[in-house]
């Protein structure tokens, strides 16, 4: 008679552990990694920023024009609102760099600090982690040169 190979059947709660103990392997040169860390977490500094000056921009914006009065962690970043408070404050940048940190491309390589921000923070994309890093200089520039703008 031959030994049958029993296989442990896990529990929900053991599967469920390994999932985090995988996502955290994953993810763990973003929290122990000196570089990317430092990288990872000046890029979302920076768009948390972009994102404050916006939504200021916005909410004055809907004061003036549209007589909305709503708090400001209400406000929503829809390029159309975005276009028209650039417009309506008389700065000149560029739709296609407003996308680039708002808006772009959902695409692996080119998506835009908004959707690496989101994927990053909100579900732990290591994929989103290592793009902003490889992307690091390109995506600090652009936002950099919007924050330039608007508080010159």
């Amino acid at each position: 008679m031959e030994k049958k190979d029993k296989k442990k059947v896990l529990s929900n709660k053991e599967k469920y552990m390994l999932e985090i103990k995988n996502k955290y392997e994953d993810n763990k040169n973003f929290f122990e990694d000196g570089d990317i860390n430092s990288k990872v977490y000046a890029f979302i500094n920076k768009f948390v920023a972009c994102e404050f000056l916006m939504k200021q921009m916005i909410y004055h914006y809907n004061h003036d024009t549209e007589k909305e009065f709503c708090e400001i962690r209400d406000i929503q970043l829809n390029m159309n609102k975005i276009y028209a408070t650039i417009k309506f404050f008389n700065y000149d940048i560029n739709k296609e760099d407003l996308k680039f940190i708002f808006n772009g491309d959902k695409t692996r390589g080119r998506k835009s600090c908004k959707e690496l921000r989101n994927g990053f923070l909100h579900s732990f994309d290591s994929n989103d982690g290592y793009e902003i890093y490889n992307r690091f200089d390109s995506l600090m520039d652009c936002m950099d040169c919007f924050i330039y703008i608007i508080i010159s």
